[in-house]
């Protein structure tokens, strides 16, 4: 893992394992495709590659359908000793847990920051995730507004329901989403979003401890000040890429400019973390690539045209280089 690498928690990815075990998946199964050590899950302060989760996906959507992480999430009311989830258990009210949950979510994954914002009657936690990973990972990001839901109702010990869900994808199992969430959905938002009764965010929380809380804040701002993630750009420039892709003219320049830096600084920071402009945007291309072909509504064709590629042929040497079949070998094994 690079030194600058965005990280999860390994007792979070840990927790997430035991659960999935607890459902009948097999570990070792997990573990191989995972690409980890059992070592590296056991120490509760550890950092893990963000990309860990995504490696488990397609073994865990095969077991457990395309709603996989809210299933998983569900059982967690119990999770591995965190200094988050201590935060959140030890605050006063669902508020100031939340608070809390928006101030230091880097330790459990290095991602989009969440917020909690006040409307008139109503609350909101809200995260814009980068369209990349909406295609990616839609699942995991259903999964951690589940999460969010599910926490709130274990620590104050109260079955509250939220008022309506917002999806930057779309609902992936509607049948999972009933029992969890209990409301309104609406797909294709500009955020994902959980939206609630404003006067929920008093309800206190269970056996809180201020002491403890007051203990805990000062180490949880030196883990997130140490994150790697905090010097990350390859992931800001991933994001970019994608979203210039479909202009077929992605350049260091027009990207550094876009991020505030020269060309050169930008050159010189990706190299810091291990790659190039030139090696990330023949990586965005293949993930887009492999996420728009599994989309029988995207036609091959149309693939091309929006990864920014100026004809098939070009589309399909590409391809064939990143993954040794051609785009219509690859759609016909799924």
């Amino acid at each position: 893992m690079s030194k600058l690498e965005p990280t999860v928690s390994a007792a979070i990815f840990s927790s997430y394992i035991d659960a999935a075990v607890e459902m009948g998946i097999d570990r070792g199964e997990l573990m191989r495709c995972s690409g980890l050590s059992a070592e590296s899950l056991v120490d509760p302060d550890g950092r893990l590659p963000l990309t860990a989760y995504a490696s488990i996906r397609n073994v865990l959507e095969q077991h457990l359908g395309p709603a996989f992480t809210l299933r998983i999430v569900e059982t967690m009311t119990e999770v591995k000793a965190t200094v988050i989830a201590y935060l959140m258990a030890n605050s006063k009210t669902l508020k100031e847990a939340y608070d809390n949950l928006c101030r230091y979510r880097a330790i459990v994954a290095e991602v989009e920051p969440t917020r909690l914002s006040t409307v008139g009657d109503r609350a909101s936690l809200a995260c814009k995730y980068a369209k990349l990973h909406v295609m990616m990972g839609a699942a995991l990001i259903e999964g951690s507004m589940g999460f969010w839901l599910i926490r709130g109702r274990y620590i104050t010990g109260v079955d509250w329901d939220p008022i309506e869900v917002h999806l930057q994808g779309k609902v992936t199992d509607t049948t999972v989403y009933e029992r969890i969430f209990r409301c309104k959905v609406i797909n294709g938002s500009e955020e994902t979003k959980l939206v609630f009764d404003s006067k929920l965010l008093d309800l206190p929380i269970k056996n809180s401890d201020k002491k403890l809380l007051n203990y805990l804040t000062p180490i949880a701002e030196e883990v997130v000040k140490n994150l790697p993630g905090n010097q990350n750009v390859k992931q800001l420039v991933q994001d970019k890429i994608f979203n210039a892709l479909e202009s077929g003219n992605v350049t260091i320049d027009g990207i550094a400019d876009q991020i505030h830096m020269s060309a050169r600084t930008l050159q010189r920071r990706l190299e810091d973390e291990g790659t190039s402009f030139a090696s990330l945007l023949d990586e965005t291309r293949f993930i887009a690539a492999l996420e728009y072909l599994k989309d029988r509504r995207i036609s091959i064709t149309e693939t091309a045209f929006l990864l920014g590629f100026s004809d098939n042929s070009t589309f399909y040497r590409a391809f064939k280089r990143w993954s040794k079949q051609t785009p219509a070998q690859f759609r016909k094994s799924l």
